[in-house]
């Protein structure tokens, strides 16, 4: 189902606190050293490189840092570190960095590793599952999420289906000769050994050569699960992008809601949700915009502040528990805070490029990369 520019707005429900976050420059340091209003959580011993935060705790992935890298994982509770043992079957699992990890309620973990590799440096992805008690690579092939096909991976998640929970990865691939749409893989234990498994992409995921499809993010929903993206349309020689997200309640069907239906070039670049309601963030031409979506009915967020967004260096990012709202814009010096009356308020921060932003037990965490390149975690009570 598309949702046409006559499409129902529904009212935005009070936010009891919204917060936009531009990170940045900041030296590296030991664990918990503070700076400023934030304090420096990255785990010891680790280079971070993803970020998932929720009610089971704050789970961060990366690699050692040192020379010996080799894929890790910590979990945050109570305010102190623990290590999620990590136990790699090839190769290039061990020498891989965790670049998506996706945690759900109940503990359960479904992460991604990538390291380059082989006479062309191609992406050598390794496939992790587990809970946070420990985690172990499940051996592939290198076509099962690579080779030739490929387009990349944009998340991972466990989906909350009828019949038990549900590993999901969701990624680009040629879907036909000459065209890559939206892809998804889903984990089955009943093989032996047991292995993902790429779904046929429909017609709504594949898109067209007249209308390709791109995923940026994707994230439980509830029901089911929600991917954020855009389309890319051409008519002669003018190219439009437009924002659109897909939503399903098994991972089977799908369907598709624009979140802009007007002239302008439009993008979505994250989204997070709590129980039936999501929030969805991206650009809107070069300015940062952001969308609620309740079943099929989008509502932008009103009163957001004009803040230019550059397309390519840092890209907006949300997170929502239901009570709080966080989104960082990806690089900037500025902070906004929206209150429960809706009135946006606005701070400056150092600069700086926010990679992931979370929540977790009145706290907010981002993923930061400052200018030297080298990725931390910061956090602050909210």
């Amino acid at each position: 189902m598309v949702i046409s520019a006559g499409r129902p707005v529904g009212r935005v429900p009070a936010l009891l606190l919204a917060v936009l976050i531009l990170i940045a420059a900041c030296t590296s340091g030991s664990s918990d050293q503070a700076t400023g209003n934030w304090e420096l959580v990255t785990p010891a011993g680790m280079a971070p490189a993803s970020l998932s935060a929720g009610s089971a705790g704050v789970l961060v992935g990366g690699a050692s840092d040192g020379p010996d890298q080799h894929p890790q994982f910590a979990l945050r509770r109570a305010g102190a570190w623990q290590n999620v043992p990590a136990t790699a079957t090839t190769a290039y699992g061990g020498m891989g960095t965790i670049v998506h990890a996706g945690m759900s309620r109940d503990g359960s973990i479904v992460a991604i590793g990538n390291v380059s590799g082989g006479a062309h440096l191609n992406p050598r992805w390794s496939a992790w599952i587990g809970t946070t008690s420990g985690l172990t690579e499940e051996q592939q092939t290198v076509e099962t999420f690579g080779g030739p096909e490929a387009g990349g991976i944009t998340g991972v998640l466990t989906v909350d289906a009828p019949d038990g929970p549900m590993p999901l990865v969701v990624g680009m691939w040629s879907v036909v000769p000459g065209l890559t749409g939206i892809a998804t893989w889903r984990h089955d234990a009943a093989l032996k050994p047991s292995t993902w498994v790429r779904q046929p992409s429909p017609p709504v995921l594949a898109g067209t050569k007249q209308g390709l499809v791109s995923a940026t993010a994707a994230v439980n929903a509830d029901p089911g699960v929600m991917i954020a993206g855009l389309e890319t349309t051409f008519d002669g020689s003018k190219v439009h992008q437009r924002a659109v997200v897909w939503m399903s309640p098994d991972a089977v069907s799908w369907t598709r809601v624009d979140l802009d239906t007007s002239e302008m070039d439009s993008a979505a670049t994250d989204l997070s949700c709590h129980g039936g309601s999501c929030v969805v963030v991206g650009r809107l031409d070069d300015l940062l915009a952001a969308w609620q979506v309740i079943g099929t009915i989008v509502s932008p967020l009103q009163g957001l502040p004009a803040r230019a967004v550059d397309q390519y260096p840092g890209q907006p990012r949300v997170a929502t528990d239901g009570s709080a709202l966080a989104i960082a814009v990806g690089a900037g010096d500025e902070l906004l805070s929206r209150s429960a009356s809706g009135t946006w308020v606005s701070a400056r921060t150092p600069a700086g490029e926010a990679r992931e932003v979370g929540l977790h037990d009145g706290h907010l965490y981002l993923l930061l990369r400052p200018p030297d390149g080298r990725e931390v975690l910061y956090s602050r009570p909210l």
